[in-house]
């Protein structure tokens, strides 16, 4: 089945697993984790984090209107 892939950089989850921040840091923002040749989930770094809440805070105060 495909799947839409939504950033640039990708991992096993044994990569993962062996060398978590190594595996995340190297791309410097979003990471899919693959698990059995599947996306099983994306990794992001703390301050893209913080950026995707304050986008979602701000989407949602202006539906709010």
């Amino acid at each position: 089945m495909p799947h839409r892939i939504l950033c640039s950089m990708s991992v096993s989850i044994a990569e993962l697993q062996q060398n978590p921040l190594a595996a995340v840091a190297a791309g410097g923002g979003a990471v899919l984790v693959f698990s059995d040749d599947e996306p099983a989930f994306y990794c992001v770094p703390p301050d893209l984090f913080e950026e995707l809440q304050a986008a979602i805070a701000a989407a949602r105060a202006g539906n709010a209107s």
